[in-house]
């Protein structure tokens, strides 16, 4: 069984890691290893638009800061808000232009590496780093005149893989002693910005959870929770599906269970129901 170290695939252009748990970085965020102060001060405009922002993730979690991320042909202004804001205003200077949002991605950024909008579609996020209850959330919006209003509608990338319940039908006698599960060829890494399905980039094994009971006569309910990242593209010999994979001891034997999951749709929940016969 693999052990879950992932690690950051980097951007040559915006030379961006992926901060760790902290006090105040309850694990998720964006880190940069050089951090250099805007290079673009933002321009002085007496026209904005309103940008309205959205929780829309299907997986749960709030909110806690968010970094809008406004463009012209360049970066006009970066802003940052540590909460929460529903309504926010957006300079305008041309007639077109990009907004990046971000939620909950804590840290610092290359503003040279994010000069142009597109460098973001060379940026990709780790699963170590982000976190269920403040899940990193993005989205991008393309406008061109007349608006006066933009809806941004915030998504996590993050998907979780419940386990409702487990069954044996093996026979009144026999019991499932320390049942553990973990998924296997899990998405690690994602684009933060992707057209189309997502494909995995990298694939690790997590780390096992251990249930709190053996398993006997009666099902168990355990509602645990296994994440990773979407898996959305056709199985390849070089891009196994993800595997729900339980292991339990049967008369002093280790036995394994094993459930493809595919495809594992990016801001969605996938139920499991084991039975055992």
């Amino acid at each position: 069984m693999k052990t879950f170290y992932p690690t950051l695939c980097v951007s040559f252009a915006l030379s961006i890691i992926l901060s760790a748990c902290n006090s105040k970085n309850p694990c998720g965020g964006i880190d940069v290893d050089v951090k250099i102060p805007p290079v673009i001060p933002p321009e002085t405009t007496n026209k904005f638009i309103t940008l309205e922002i959205e929780n829309a993730s299907g997986i749960g979690g709030e909110i806690r800061q968010l970094d809008i991320f406004s463009y012209s042909d360049h970066l006009l202004q970066h802003r940052n808000i540590p909460h929460y804001q529903d309504t926010i205003h957006i300079p305008v200077v041309s007639q077109s232009g990009v907004v990046v949002i971000l939620a909950n991605a804590f840290g610092s950024f290359n503003h040279q590496g994010l000069y142009h909008h597109d460098a973001w579609n060379e940026v990709s996020i780790n699963l170590k780093n982000d976190n269920p209850l403040l899940p990193i959330m993005r989205d991008m919006i393309h406008w061109h005149d007349p608006v006066q209003t933009l809806t941004s509608k915030l998504k996590p990338l993050l998907c979780e893989i419940r386990l409702r319940s487990i069954t044996h039908y093996l026979g009144d006698t026999f019991l499932l002693e320390s049942p553990r599960v973990w998924l296997e060829s899990a998405s690690t890494y994602v684009a933060l910005f992707r057209e189309g399905n997502y494909p995995p980039i990298n694939q690790e094994d997590t780390s096992p959870v251990f249930m709190p009971n053996d398993i006997g006569i009666y099902t168990q309910y355990p509602n645990i929770s296994l994440w990773c990242y979407p898996n959305e593209t056709p199985i390849t010999p070089t891009s196994p599906p993800t595997k729900l994979i339980m292991e339990y001891e049967l008369n002093g034997k280790t036995c394994k269970f094993s459930q493809e999951i595919h495809p594992i749709l990016a801001n969605g929940i996938s139920y499991i129901d084991i039975n055992i016969k």
